[in-house]
């Protein structure tokens, strides 16, 4: 849902307030007080600068060094975007922080020849026992493996355990990454009961194929029986798309797993991609 539009009462008075030279546009310092000031009265979070002034820079096109007022709503919309994926970015706010105390406690415990440091193995199951301790998920072995020749820039075989916090963030961030890019565990799987209930009422000429037509009607089914919202016809059909790889015009029944699974990706995407729905409308005085 689009931020409702400022009222005019407002405006006003942000223009009284920011607009010192009364020519209805804002510097970047008018604009760095005003979207605070927003921001503020919105109850949300302080923008960080660099993100201010990146969305200075998108909306002031012709590099004037000024916006309008009128590009209010559109500008707190794109901050709340920037800040929303700065704040999937950050693997250490995803990770709980690691106590001195338990620092301390680890060290004693994996690092075995007292160097401050920790080989592959011992960061292994230091990584496991943090993760055990935070009640999180086991990482797979590959992306603890990945995180240490990440943190160990200089090739020594060894990380610091000063850098186990960075590290814990990294892993937690690999681990949400792969989570986000693994679309058929996103999707309920489809029963073989199913399959077969479903093959005989759409497979009409029992090809074992599914013509764009077929594979419409189908997946709104499938969507239907698992109590999830329908899907747009333009992501079914780009599905189909990326299916049919051939570009034969039709796609295979072994493939409505797949499917399913990339057309729950497309709509989470989607989902994510609406700046607009994550900001809050700047709402009439």
């Amino acid at each position: 849902m689009a931020p409702k539009t400022i009222s005019e009462d407002l405006l006003e008075e942000l223009q009284e307030k920011y607009d010192k030279n009364d020519d209805e546009k804002l510097t970047f310092q008018e604009f760095q007080g005003l979207a605070a000031e927003i921001r503020q009265r919105q109850k949300l979070p302080p923008a960080r600068l660099e993100d201010v002034q990146a969305v200075f820079r998108e909306i002031d096109k012709d590099n004037s060094g000024k916006v309008s007022f009128s590009e209010l709503d559109k500008a707190a919309g794109l901050l709340q975007q920037r800040l929303a994926a700065a704040k999937a970015k950050a693997p250490a706010a995803q990770a709980k922080a690691i106590s001195p105390q338990l620092l301390t406690e680890l060290r004693e415990k994996y690092d075995k020849n007292d160097d401050d440091k920790l080989n592959l193995q011992e960061f292994q199951a230091l990584a496991a026992e943090i993760r055990q301790r935070q009640n999180q998920p086991p990482a797979r072995q590959a992306d603890v493996q990945a995180v240490f020749q990440e943190i160990d820039k200089d090739g020594s075989g060894t990380v610091s355990f000063s850098e186990l916090d960075k590290a814990a963030g990294l892993l937690q961030q690999r681990l949400a990454a792969a989570k986000a890019k693994a679309p058929a565990a996103q999707a309920k799987a489809i029963s073989p009961q199913l399959l077969t209930e479903l093959r005989e009422k759409y497979d009409k000429n029992d090809d074992d194929k599914l013509n764009l037509q077929e594979f419409q009607a189908l997946a709104a089914e499938i969507r239907q029986r698992q109590n999830q919202p329908p899907a747009r016809q333009a992501d079914v059909q780009a599905v189909f798309q990326e299916i049919d790889k051939d570009g034969s015009g039709t796609v295979s029944f072994s493939e409505l797993d797949k499917a399913a699974g990339l057309l729950q990706q497309r709509l989470a995407a989607a989902k994510a991609k609406a700046p607009a729905a994550q900001a809050k409308a700047i709402s009439p005085q």
